[in-house]
């Protein structure tokens, strides 16, 4: 029976301790992006936007990560010859999907209900401007 109790208590100790990580992971891709062009990303402070990091793109691909206790409303930015992004993107502990493809319009965000309840209102505040247009 202590063989089996053991193995399974170490096992549930790992998945509550992972489970209460704070940490973030933003894995991204963007269209026509080159090998060693930078992704900026900045954090909102008291004192307006500060610089946070940034990720260098390597096959069309790029990666951040870092810590936040709760979600922290960030900006990213990404610019070269054929393409330019930005926009407001919610850090919060888990792994976050950016892809980036083609415009500025074309953003796609999974992995964070903050991000999925912006992405909703913003949609529903454009579809309300092209009305009263």
């Amino acid at each position: 029976m202590k063989k089996i109790f053991i193995p399974a208590l170490a096992s549930l100790l790992f998945l509550a301790a992972s489970c209460n990580s704070n940490g973030y992971k933003v894995q991204g891709n963007i269209e026509n992006a080159q090998d060693g062009d930078t992704v900026f990303f900045a954090r909102l402070a008291d004192e307006g936007w500060m610089p946070a990091d940034t990720a260098i793109v390597s096959n069309g691909k790029f990666q951040i990560e870092g810590t936040a206790d709760s979600s922290e409303i960030f900006s990213y930015f990404f610019e070269n010859e054929s393409s330019y992004y930005q926009d407001i993107l919610f850090i919060e502990p888990g792994t976050i999907t950016l892809s980036l493809k083609g415009s500025n319009e074309d953003v796609e965000i999974k992995g964070s209900k903050s991000n999925e309840i912006y992405r909703s209102t913003m949609d529903t505040l454009t579809a309300y401007r092209k009305e009263m247009n």
